[in-house]
């Protein structure tokens, strides 16, 4: 993929709605996929934690523009335990 690339349209979705749990969860992905080659492995993986969490406060969000299979894939990940 192109994580980059993919965080700055979830800024762009962000910034039109902050709440919007498919964008918060899809950055924290890419943040998670980048962190190995950031320089900031630990802060990239907090930050992405953080993201998870705000997603799944709000899962019928997820439910409306995802279904259900991005809520367990969120849930995997921000439990991931990394080093």
């Amino acid at each position: 993929g192109r994580p980059i690339e993919a965080i700055d349209y979830y800024e762009r979705a962000l910034s039109i709605d902050k709440d919007f749990a498919m964008a918060l969860g899809n950055k924290a992905y890419a943040l998670e996929l980048l962190s190995p080659i950031s320089g900031y492995f630990e802060v990239y993986l907090i930050y992405a934690y953080q993201l998870y969490q705000a997603a799944l406060s709000n899962e019928d969000s997820i439910k409306e523009h995802g279904g259900i299979p991005p809520i367990a894939f969120f849930r995997e990940h921000s439990k991931k335990k990394r080093r």
